[in-house]
């Protein structure tokens, strides 16, 4: 009965302490699910502010870029007038686009494009640049006659009265 007796102490003793180790464990999992909790909600909140961040970037980003233009803008104004542009200003005419400048003197015909910073040749800047290092240029003169304009004017009216 003595062996019986020790036998249900030890179980006694091991419920116990299965059952400590289960509230302990209950315990802990409830602790980690607040932690969880915690830090998904942190999570939230830095996800947040990181959009913020994001789009206060983005508008500076777009602000700087603005301004690097309209900086690009005025630079191509005044750059016949620096030290270093390739042409007299007074033989230099204005484009804006594709090329910034051409300009006439007694040595021929210059495409002068002005960049500020980084910027860099678009393709059609690259493709013009190209066509002229590799002498791809001609020259068109085209007449308009007169006549030919009535005609247009008059089959408009004419097309226009029919309808």
């Amino acid at each position: 009965m003595l062996d019986i007796l020790k036998d249900l102490h030890e179980v006694l003793w091991l419920f116990a302490i299965v059952g400590i180790f289960m509230f302990l464990l209950h315990k802990a999992r409830k602790e980690f699910d607040a932690n969880i909790k915690k830090i998904e909600e942190e999570n939230k909140k830095l996800r947040e502010i990181i959009g913020v961040m994001k789009e206060n970037f983005d508008k500076l980003l777009s602000q700087k870029k603005s301004s690097e233009v309209r900086v690009g803008h005025i630079a191509e104004k005044v750059s016949p007038f620096l030290k270093g542009f390739p042409m007299d200003p007074q033989k230099v005419h204005f484009l804006g686009n594709p090329i910034d400048y051409i300009g006439f003197d007694e040595n021929g015909v210059s495409l002068i494009e002005v960049k500020s910073g980084k910027s860099r040749l678009s393709k059609v800047q690259r493709d013009i640049r190209d066509a002229v290092k590799a002498k791809k240029i001609t020259w068109h003169e085209f007449r308009i006659d007169g006549e030919e304009l009535i005609e247009i004017d008059t089959e408009e009216e004419e097309n226009g009265k029919e309808e």
